[in-house]
C-alpha cells in the first residue's frame, strides 16, 4: 500500500527520532492513517514488534492492516489467544497488564513497542508493558495532544516526532470540512451537573439528557439532511431511549443502539450493517469512538456535552474521512443551559492554532450565528480581538513615558503581552503590594498578573541590593529628565534632598549642589 506524502514524512520522522531518544509520539488527527504509519514502521524495523491496543476492535484493525502491509503472519495475545512464533504480535493492554502474561516474554524480546491510542497510557496499569520491555523503543500514537504535558504523556515520552491536526488535514484535503450547527434544546440543563475529574459527571449527564431526548431526535430529523450519522449520548438510558424514539418517529430509517454490554456477535452485525449503509442512525454511549471506521458517515450528532477536547475530537473525528460523493461532515451540537461550563464545540477542534480568547469569542459569535462557517467565525473573532488589541496599544502608548514603571526601572525583559489582550488580571494582593511600593493606581490599570509579578520581583530585588525605589527614580526623572535605574537608595536620597532645598526647581540649584548631583549620577 502506497503511503501518502505526510504518512511517509511521519514514518521517516519517527525512525530519525529513534536515533536520539527511546520513546517518541505521533499526534495525528483521526482519519489520517495512524495504523498505516505504524504498520510501515513495523515493516522497516528489525527484530520483534509488539503492538498494544486497548479495545478488541483496535486489536483486529491493527492485525489486519499489519498483515496487509508487511505480508507477515501476525500473532494475537488476547484472552484465550496466545502468541507463539510470529515476529509481530498485537496484544490487548488488558491482557498484558497481567504479570503472568508478560512473563511469557523475555524482557528484551521486543525491539519496538507500539502503543495505539496512547492517551490512555497515563494510567499505571497501561504503562506496565512499556516499563517491562525496558530495552525496546516505544512509539505512541494518538489523535489528541491534550495529555502531552508535564503531568500526562510528557512524563512518558521524550519527544513528538510528527504532528498533524484536523485543520491541517482539512486544508490539505485529506479530511472533509466540518459544517457545524448549534441546535438549541431548552430541556438541556447542565447548571446542576457536577464535575468528576476533568469532565462532567456521566451519570448525572445521562439523567439530565433523558429529558432532552425528544428535542435531540427532532433536531436530527429537522437538520440532519437525510445523512447517515452517529449519535453520541452520555449514557445507556438516554441513548437507548433516543434510538427507540427515532424508530417510532421515522420507522423508514433503520436506527440501532450500541453500548458496552452489547454482545460481541450482535455488535459485529450492527457495525457491519452500518458500514454497509443499511443503518441510518447509530445511537451509542462512547462506543463508536476510537477504532470505529465508517467513511460514509457524514453526520455527527453530539448530545454528549463534554469539557474534554480529546473526547470531543474523538467523536467528530468519526465523520471526517473522505468518501466518494461525500463533501463535508455536518456536526449537530445540541446545546441548552450550559450553566457555568464552557463546553467543547467544533470551534475548539478547528481552533488549535487560535488562542483561547479567540476560541471563546468565536463560540459567542456561533450562538448569534448558529449555522455560520466555523473557520469564518474563528477568523472574525481573531480580527475583532486584534482590533481591540490595537486600541489598547494606542491607549498605552499615549501614557506619559516618564510614568511607565518598566521604563523607569529599565526592565528590558518586560512581558511581551503587556500590550496584548485577554491577559489574566493582577490579584488584589499584587495591587496592594505595588501600591505600597509607590506604583500609582492609574499605572496599575494598564497591567495584568504577569506584569505585576515582574514588577514586584524587581522592586524586592532592588530593595535587597540597596538600589533606589520607584518613587525616587520617578521624581528624579520628572525633575531632572534623566534615568538613573542603577543608583543607590542613599545617593537618590541625597539628590532628592538637594532638589527639595531648591524648592524642586533644578534652575535654583546651587553650583555646589549641581556638582554633587552630577557626581552621584556619573557614579551610578
Amino acid at each position: 500500500m502506497e503511503l501518502r506524502k505526510y504518512q511517509q514524512e511521519a514514518v521517516d520522522a519517527v525512525l530519525n527520532e529513534f536515533e536520539k531518544v527511546r520513546k517518541t509520539i505521533v499526534i495525528m488527527a483521526t482519519g489520517l492513517g495512524k495504523t498505516q504509519i505504524f504498520s510501515e514502521i513495523a515493516r522497516r524495523t528489525k527484530g520483534n514488534i509488539l503492538v498494544l491496543a486497548h479495545r478488541t476492535e483496535l486489536v483486529k484493525q491493527a492485525r489486519d492492516r499489519l498483515t496487509a502491509i508487511t505480508g507477515e503472519w501476525i500473532d494475537v495475545e488476547q484472552a484465550y489467544q496466545r502468541s507463539y512464533s510470529a515476529r509481530i504480535v498485537v496484544a490487548s493492554v488488558q491482557t498484558l497488564q497481567r504479570q503472568a502474561r508478560l512473563d511469557n516474554f523475555a524482557a528484551d524480546h521486543f525491539s519496538l513497542v507500539v502503543f495505539d491510542e496512547v492517551h490512555h497510557a497515563v494510567a499505571k496499569t497501561y504503562r506496565r508493558p512499556i516499563d517491562y520491555f525496558s530495552t525496546a523503543k516505544v512509539l505512541g500514537l494518538t489523535a489528541t495532544a491534550d495529555r502531552f504535558d508535564g503531568k500526562g504523556l510528557g512524563t512518558i515520552f521524550e519527544s513528538v516526532a510528527y504532528r498533524m491536526d484536523i485543520l491541517e488535514g482539512i486544508n490539505q484535503q485529506w479530511l472533509v470540512p466540518i459544517v457545524g450547527k448549534l441546535v438549541q434544546v431548552d430541556s438541556i440543563d447542565l447548571s446542576t451537573i457536577n464535575k468528576v475529574g476533568a469532565d462532567l459527571n456521566q451519570g448525572m449527564l445521562d439523567v439530565a439528557t433523558v429529558k432532552a431526548v425528544e428535542g435531540v431526535v427532532q433536531g436530527i430529523l429537522e437538520h440532519g439532511e437525510g445523512r447517515q450519522g452517529i449519535v453520541f449520548f452520555p449514557g445507556v438510558t438516554s441513548a437507548e431511549l433516543a434510538c427507540a424514539r427515532m424508530r417510532f418517529l421515522n420507522p423508514s430509517y433503520r436506527s440501532e443502539f450500541l453500548c458496552a454490554t452489547t454482545g460481541e456477535t450482535e455488535r459485529e452485525l450492527i457495525v457491519r450493517d452500518f458500514k454497509a449503509g443499511k443503518i441510518r442512525y447509530l445511537f451509542n454511549c462512547m462506543i463508536a469512538t476510537e477504532g470505529f471506521d465508517a467513511p460514509p458517515v457524514s453526520l455527527i450528532a453530539c448530545a454528549r456535552p463534554t469539557l474534554s477536547r480529546g473526547l470531543y475530537t474523538q467523536m467528530i473525528g468519526r465523520g471526517l474521512r473522505r468518501y466518494e460523493g461525500k463533501s463535508d461532515c455536518l456536526v449537530l451540537d445540541f446545546c441548552g443551559n450550559s450553566g457555568k461550563y464552557s463546553l467543547m464545540s467544533p470551534i475548539d477542534v478547528l481552533g488549535s492554532s487560535y488562542t483561547s480568547e479567540e476560541r471563546e469569542r468565536a463560540k459567542k459569535l456561533a450562538k448569534e450565528k448558529p449555522t455560520a462557517d466555523q473557520i469564518a467565525l474563528l477568523n472574525q473573532a481573531r480580527a475583532e480581538l486584534m482590533k481591540a488589541a490595537e486600541m489598547e496599544r494606542a491607549r498605552v502608548a499615549a501614557r506619559v513615558q516618564k510614568f511607565d514603571p518598566f521604563a523607569i526601572l529599565d526592565i528590558a525583559d518586560a512581558p511581551k503581552h503587556v500590550l496584548g489582550y485577554g491577559h489574566k488580571s493582577m490579584t488584589a494582593g499584587q495591587r496592594m503590594a505595588l501600591s505600597n511600593m509607590g506604583i500609582p493606581d492609574k499605572v496599575l490599570a494598564d497591567y495584568g498578573f504577569k506584569e505585576a509579578s515582574v514588577l514586584i520581583d524587581r522592586l524586592i530585588d532592588r530593595r535587597h541590593k540597596g538600589l533606589a525605589s520607584y518613587k525616587q527614580l520617578k521624581q528624579i526623572k520628572a525633575r531632572l529628565g534623566i534615568s538613573v535605574p542603577n543608583i543607590t537608595k542613599q545617593s537618590a536620597s541625597t539628590i532628592m534632598d538637594r532638589l527639595a532645598k531648591a524648592q524642586w526647581q533644578p534652575r535654583l540649584l546651587s553650583p555646589d549642589d549641581r556638582s554633587k548631583i552630577s557626581a552621584l549620577v556619573k557614579g551610578q
